[in-house]
């Protein structure tokens, strides 16, 4: 009789571990030294994300406030009398320096809107044309490289105003202004109308040249004795004498100008590029190109 097979083990059935495996070999970790303190961490990152973070907040918070319109907001904040007065001929300014192509605003003004240009003076159409150019840079506007640059690049924006193609026709507000105001009937200046003008820019060269007097009335007799004829007629001594009028300002180098707006739209308007262009190239001339407006 034959004997029955030996049950298989339960020990037969349990897997067997499997051959460990070496470990993997790691590159060695290459690690930078950190550079960033907690302080300033929390100073220069935390902070100044939390600071714009908190100005969106409160500008939402405005914007909820006032319907969405800021201008709403902006109006309900009370300026000084300086600070309207400040924004009154910064305005002035910028329509001078925005409403210079032929055909624009400026051409369509009549004789009694020209006074207000005479309230604002080269520098300030400089530091407005300035101004537009730091604010379209793409570089820090806060640097003061970048402001240097963008002032000395409006003030040759400037000249190339002055010499770019003229497209005056007709009479003009600026013109007819020129007349009633300063000009006698022959077209020179008339001497008891520009006395008062000679006043005004008195008061910017006291304390600042030796013989402020002389140099404002020489400015004065020189530009509208001479003014009607340059920019009407293009006549190349005319024209001269008007550069040669408005070298510095019409003052002396790193002294205040007393060329107002008014003053230079008529030339930017009016003078003939190609002629003024000419003169700038004689060196006889004695007019600089760098010392105009």
């Amino acid at each position: 009789m034959s004997m029955p097979s030996p049950s298989p083990s339960p020990q037969s059935h349990v897997p067997q571990p499997t051959p460990s495996l070496p470990p993997p070999t790691l590159p060695p970790l290459s690690l930078s030294t950190p550079s960033l303190s907690n302080e300033d961490f929390e100073w220069n990152t935390i902070r100044a994300t939390a600071l714009e973070l908190s100005r969106v907040r409160k500008a939402q918070a405005i914007l909820h406030k006032y319907g969405g319109d800021l201008n709403r907001y902006f109006d309900s904040i009370e300026s000084t009398p300086l600070e309207c007065e400040t924004d009154w001929w910064n305005a002035v300014a910028s329509i001078a320096i925005n409403e210079l192509p032929a055909h624009s605003k400026l051409w369509s003004l009549s004789s009694d809107c020209f006074h207000h240009f005479e309230g604002i003076f080269l520098e300030q159409l400089r530091q407005t044309v300035a101004y537009h150019r730091w604010l379209s840079s793409t570089g820090d506007q806060h640097c003061e490289e970048i402001r240097v640059s963008c002032y000395f690049e409006g003030c040759n924006e400037l000249r190339e105003r002055l010499v770019a193609v003229k497209k005056m026709a007709g009479p003009m507000g600026a013109v007819q202004y020129l007349l009633d105001t300063y000009l006698n009937q022959r077209g020179g200046a008339d001497q008891n109308k520009i006395a008062k003008l000679i006043e005004l820019k008195l008061q910017r060269l006291v304390g600042n040249v030796s013989n402020p007097f002389a140099v404002a009335k020489r400015f004065v007799d020189t530009f509208y004795n001479n003014a009607y004829v340059a920019i009407t007629t293009g006549n190349k001594q005319a024209v001269t004498q008007i550069l040669q009028a408005v070298q510095h300002g019409g003052s002396e180098p790193g002294k205040p100008s007393i060329v107002n707006a008014y003053e230079a739209l008529l030339l930017i308007m009016f003078l003939d590029g190609a002629t003024v262009q000419e003169i700038w190239a004689d060196p006889n001339s004695g007019i600089a190109r760098e010392a105009t407006l």
